[in-house]
Formats: structure tokens, sequence, C-alpha cells
């Protein structure tokens, strides 16, 4: 596969993922407010507190596909290995783990709350741990990106 190919591939995934999130942002997150609402009025507003919270915890989400959607663009013009990308790839990162610390710091506002079960307790935990490893992943990706950019650099020059 050929690197306009990948950066196709790549591209095509960043959209679903898009539209996803959208889905999840503009459907998904309104249906379940109105319906968890209805089964349990007493919990009305800390549902209501935590669909915000989710949806603020989205946007981040966004601005990583887009830092994403730009190494494609690196990729598909042959400069996947550039310090533009590092910087995404930082960027990618950072976010990651402030959607995480958010994330954990909702968990545990809700908790002293003791308003949700184990179950959301559990998917707040994965989540928590996918951010973590989608950050770990993103740095590790940029050293070694650096690496590459540099070691690239030095064979241009001797070439």
């Amino acid at each position: 596969m050929d690197q306009k190919k990948l950066a196709l591939w790549l591209k095509g995934i960043t959209v679903v993922l898009c539209l996803m999130l959208l889905c999840v942002f503009f459907v998904l997150c309104p249906m379940l407010d109105n319906g968890l609402s209805v089964l349990s009025p007493a919990n009305r507003e800390n549902y209501r507190a935590f669909f915000i919270a989710a949806r603020v915890m989205l946007l981040p989400c966004f601005a990583a596909l887009w830092f994403f959607w730009r190494i494609c663009c690196n990729i598909g013009a042959d400069r996947s290995f550039c310090a533009e990308n590092v910087r995404y790839l930082k960027n990618i990162a950072v976010l990651a783990l402030g959607d995480t610390a958010l994330c954990f710091l909702t968990t545990v506002g809700f908790a002293c709350l003791a308003c949700f079960g184990a179950a959301f307790y559990a998917a707040c935990l994965i989540v928590i741990v996918i951010g973590i490893t989608v950050a770990v992943a993103a740095l590790v990706l940029a050293h070694l990106t650096e690496k590459a950019a540099a070691l690239k650099a030095e064979n241009d020059l001797t070439v």
C-alpha cells in the first residue's frame, strides 16, 4: 500500500470516527438523558449534569481528530516524518490526558454524590484507561516520529 492509499484509508477512518462522535453528541446523549430522566426523576439533575460533562468531554476528541486529519494529510504528501507531525501527536497526547483528567474528576465528583451504580463507574474506568492508552500511544509515536525525522534530515543531507 502506497502512502496516498494509506492516507486515504486513515482519512476515511477519521471521517467515520467523527460521524460516530457526532451521533453520540447529538443523538445518543439526548436520548439517554431523556430516557434516564423518565426512569428516575429523583436523579434528573445528576443525569443532566453528567450529560453536559459528557458533551464537554467530547470536544477534545473532535480536536484530536482534527490533528489526526492533519497527520493523514502529511502522510499523503509524503511527509510522514516531520516536526509538524511530532507537534500534532503531542497535541493529541495533551488532549487525551486533559480529557482523561476531566473524566476522572467527573467520576470522582459523581462518586461523592453516590448517584450512579457500579456499572457507571466501571464504564468510566474503561474510558479512563482508553484515554491513558491513547495518550501514551501518541507520545510514543511522537518520540519515534521525532527520531525518524532527525534520521531523515541527516540522510537527506548526506545524499
